[in-house]
Order: C-alpha cells, then sequence, then structure tokens
C-alpha cells in the first residue's frame, strides 16, 4: 500500500506541476496585458490633454484685445513644431489632421 501512494503522489505532482506553470504565465499574460492597455488609456488621456491645451491657445491667440498681440501670438503658435505640442512636464506627438 505504501508504493501505491508514492505512485500516486508522483502522478499527482507530474500533473499539478503543468498546471501550476501554466497558471503563472497565463497570469504573467495577463499583467503584461494589463499595462500595455494602462500604457495606451494613458497616452491617450495625455493626447487629449495636449489638444484641449492647443485650443485654448488658439482660442486665447484669437480673443487678444490688440491686433499686432493676436498677430504675435498666432506665429508664436506656428512657429511650434508641427505635430508636438507641449504639456507641462511632458510633451506629446499628435498625429496629422487630427
Amino acid at each position: 500500500m505504501n508504493s501505491w501512494s508514492a505512485t500516486r503522489q508522483r502522478s499527482l505532482l507530474t500533473t499539478i506541476w503543468p498546471s501550476i506553470l501554466a497558471a503563472l504565465v497565463g497570469f504573467g499574460l495577463l499583467l503584461a496585458f494589463y499595462q500595455v492597455v494602462r500604457g495606451a488609456v494613458d497616452e491617450a488621456a495625455l493626447r487629449r490633454q495636449a489638444v484641449a491645451h492647443q485650443a485654448d491657445a488658439i482660442w486665447r491667440c484669437q480673443r487678444a484685445p490688440d491686433h499686432g498681440a493676436s498677430q504675435h501670438c498666432t506665429a508664436m503658435l506656428a512657429s511650434l513644431t508641427p505635430g508636438r505640442v507641449a504639456v507641462p512636464g511632458r510633451v506629446v506627438l499628435l498625429a496629422a489632421g487630427r
């Protein structure tokens, strides 16, 4: 009876370890997927924030009381590198036409 239980324990161990390994690999893949999705969500939020800052800057330029100041402000905005909007602490690349 002792050899039967030892054989059963060995067969149980050989079936459990692959399951544990598969669960750990699955958990790792799930964690990696979460990180990728979280990064995409954060990047989209920064992009929306950058677009809002740019729209606000354009609105302020257009509403400047002095025509010369408005032209100067608009020229400064136009001189920025197209597709790059500065957000405090970060620089976000915007796709053309968006």
